[in-house]
């Protein structure tokens, strides 16, 4: 004769499964953080937790202006003006320095060397060599409006080979005319210095911050 469960005990034994099957997908659910995504859960396999976004290259910083020497025009001859200073002599050579000014109301830059040619007071050309030296090394100068750049120059009043050794070794200059670095029109400066000997031989540095 086959055993029969009294309908109370087959009525508990189902209520007890229906509550242990309970609990199990509640354990699920809080160990189971990957499905809701909260904190230290971890990606099904074959899949890639989501990033922070990140934000564009303009949004994480603002533009900046380029550098002001790299945006500065250089200095075209129609913004300078030119002045000669004379330095302390020495025996048989004479210095000088030759004053750049940006009389412009604009920043411009300058690097090098100029260019010169001495001329008489009718603007004939005189005899004209110039030398460049390499000490010190050119830089770029950038200049405000009423700032300068100056060049030392130097010559000397003794003279040289195929030149009067009892009168005057050339002809005076009344002006000499400049031409700034890269340019191709010249400015006038007056010329306080005297003759220059040696066929008028003048060595000059390149052009540096300030007036000398």
């Amino acid at each position: 004769m086959r055993n029969r469960l009294r309908p109370g005990i087959a009525l508990l034994i189902t209520i007890i499964g229906l509550l242990a099957a309970g609990c199990a997908g509640s354990d699920n659910t809080a160990s189971g953080g990957a499905a809701s995504g909260g904190p230290g859960s971890t990606a099904p396999a074959g899949t890639q937790a989501p990033s922070a976004a990140v934000p564009s290259a303009s949004a994480a910083a603002p533009s900046t202006p380029r550098a002001a020497a790299a945006d500065t025009a250089r200095c075209h001859t129609s913004q300078l003006s030119g002045r000669v200073r004379m330095l302390e002599p020495a025996a048989g050579n004479r210095y000088a320095a030759l004053v750049l000014t940006n009389t412009s109301n604009r920043h411009c830059t300058t690097y090098g060397f100029v260019g010169m040619q001495l001329a008489g007071a009718k603007g004939n050309d005189l005899p004209t060599e110039v030398v460049r030296e390499t000490r010190p090394a050119a830089v770029r100068v950038t200049l405000r409006p009423g700032q300068s750049a100056w060049t030392r120059i130097h010559w000397t009043v003794a003279a040289g080979s195929g030149e009067s050794s009892t009168g005057q070794c050339e002809p005076t200059p009344s002006r000499l005319l400049v031409i700034p670095p890269d340019e191709r029109t010249q400015l006038t400066a007056k010329w306080p210095g005297g003759s220059v000997c040696e066929h008028g031989k003048i060595l000059t540095t390149a052009l540096a911050a300030g007036a000398g």
